[in-house]
């Protein structure tokens, strides 16, 4: 194990612990599965075992064998390892990390279809506008209009 990696675990009769202060920046599941991959990595003299994060094939039985840690688990890894990182300046040693799915693709170009409501409302607003910026003009012809109506209605006689 490295000299870099003290400030982050903590090795006392035999067993690594991480930093409690650690603790405050993950769940307590996040803490204990980021626990158990320092212990692994250190009874291993330091390197994680085959099989830890891929998928590997017996060369024995020829079965398949689940990863020891899930997607799910790995990226609480990587969290846990950029925070320490991050926190005590140097990152917890847990290998070879694959890379994150999102690293992996590229990233998504095409807008995410939106709600109707929200599509729209660009162009909502802009009729709107127009329509505010003739509202005078709309309203001189309307009261002409009443006017005329008005005038139509009114009797020629004097009386």
């Amino acid at each position: 194990m490295s000299t870099s990696s003290v400030a982050a675990m903590t090795v006392a009769a035999g067993r690594v612990f991480l930093r409690p202060s650690l603790g405050k920046f993950l769940r307590p599941t996040e803490f204990a599965v980021a626990q158990h991959a320092v212990k692994r990595m250190h009874e291993n003299n330091g390197v994680m075992p085959d099989g830890t994060y891929t998928v590997e094939r017996n060369p024995a039985t020829a079965r398949w064998h689940k990863p020891r840690y899930s997607l799910r688990q790995q990226a609480t890894l990587r969290k846990a390892s950029l925070i320490s990182s991050a926190y005590a300046g140097v990152a917890i040693p847990l290998g070879p990390l694959p890379s994150a799915k999102s690293e992996r693709l590229p990233l998504r170009t095409k807008l995410p279809k939106l709600p109707k409501d929200q599509r729209l409302k660009a162009d909502r607003e802009a009729k709107i506008a127009d329509k505010l910026a003739a509202m005078d003009k709309t309203l001189a012809d309307w009261r002409r209009t009443k006017a005329a109506e008005k005038a139509k209605l009114k009797s020629d006689l004097p009386f």
